[in-house]
């Protein structure tokens, strides 16, 4: 790591200048020059004391104002009374040192030689600057171990940091990406819900579409069944006044029926008797006989049309002499009671021309064909 190699580098150096050191220690020790036991070298500096006379004041200056200031302080500077003059120093002249004094030759073996005791002070001052520099190399290798030591747990407090910190990225990603899920679960939510209204308004406007179209075909068909009410009533009342005016040809004719009568007394009740029992011998088919106009045939009911009902009705019934209908019934069923109904509805108000009693069947078909279409006409009658 940098921090341990620069805390080596230093520990290096320090080692080197203190070698350095201990080794011109021992090189300038034998120089050292021996003084006489009990004496004592000093070096004495004197050091006078100015004081001005009483009611004077001694001058000063700032030092950082000599260097520039002193010639011309030194021209300018006032007289005072009672002062005490230094005179100026004298410039010496810039001279070689001289080299020292060459020792005597007893002083010249005396260094080649030292004394015992010289030898003991320098393993003295060697012992004592190896057992320093022991100290200082434990010091600074204690404290390279206490720094590494710090670099370790730093690091480990920098892992620890850089693992908190990936886990906070990984929270916030997470929390980013459920986020994003949700909104994206909103939108297509709302989209769904917006399809299916959608859809729900189409369905109702196809709806409504349809019930209108069914409302508009059944008032066509009502006033369809309405104008077919109408005409049938028209019909029945022309009929009724066909008959009116008939009826003097009717009298005429009502002379020659009486004796018809009487030849055909015994037929009519054999006939009436087989009625009971079945299907009356002699039966005939309507189309053998004259109708007289304004005969409306049986109508197809309006709901069977709408509920599909279709089928076949046979119905029995006798002519009278007068060319009335009566002792009608259903001998044979379409299956349907309403279509049965109809049917005798009808034939009931059939009118024949005189002279045509007797047993007859009639057939009613009631049938649709083709595609659905609005309520016109009559039904196919035998």
């Amino acid at each position: 790591m940098p921090m341990k190699e620069v805390t080596t580098g230093t520990a290096i150096a320090r080692s080197l200048i203190l070698h350095g050191a201990a080794f011109l220690a021992m090189a300038t020790a034998p120089s050292l020059k021996m003084m006489p036991e009990g004496t004592v070298q000093t070096t004495e500096v004197e050091i006078v004391n100015l004081q001005a006379p009483k009611g004077q004041q001694v001058q000063t200056m700032k030092p950082e104002s000599l260097s520039q200031a002193a010639p011309a302080a030194a021209a300018k500077a006032p007289k005072i009374d009672n002062a005490v003059v230094i005179p100026k120093a004298k410039k010496l002249a810039a001279s070689v040192p001289a080299p020292p004094p060459k020792a005597s030759p007893k002083n010249q073996r005396a260094q080649k030689n030292p004394a015992p005791e010289m030898k003991d002070l320098q393993g003295t001052v060697t012992a004592r600057m190896q057992k320093e520099e022991s100290e200082k190399i434990r010091k600074e290798l204690e404290a390279m171990r206490e720094e590494m030591q710090r670099s370790k747990l730093a690091e480990i407090a920098r892992q620890e940091v850089e693992e908190q910190q990936r886990k906070e990225r990984e929270k916030q990603r997470e929390e980013s990406l459920s986020a994003a899920l949700a909104q994206e679960r909103e939108k297509y939510l709302e989209a769904q819900k917006e399809r299916e209204q959608a859809q729900k308004a189409a369905l109702a406007a196809a709806l409504a579409q349809q019930k209108a179209e069914m409302d508009e075909r059944n008032a066509a068909l009502s006033k369809e069944l309405e104008e077919q009410k109408a005409a049938q009533a028209a019909a029945l009342a022309k009929a009724n006044k066909v008959i009116e005016g008939q009826g003097s040809q009717i009298s005429n004719l009502q002379n020659k029926n009486q004796q018809l009568v009487a030849k055909n007394e015994g037929m009519s009740r054999a006939m009436k008797e087989n009625l009971a029992y079945g299907l009356p011998s002699g039966t005939r088919d309507v189309r053998h006989l004259r109708q007289v106009s304004g005969n409306v045939p049986p109508q197809y009911p309006y709901d069977d049309r709408l509920k599909n009902n279709q089928g076949q009705v046979l119905v029995h019934y006798y002519v009278t002499p007068q060319g009335h209908v009566s002792n009608i019934r259903v001998v044979k069923s379409s299956g349907y009671s309403t279509l049965d109904r109809e049917a005798l509805r009808a034939l009931s108000q059939y009118r024949f021309y005189p002279g045509q009693q007797g047993s007859t069947k009639h057939w009613v078909n009631f049938s649709l064909t083709g595609k659905a279409q609005s309520l016109t006409g009559g039904l196919k009658t035998q």
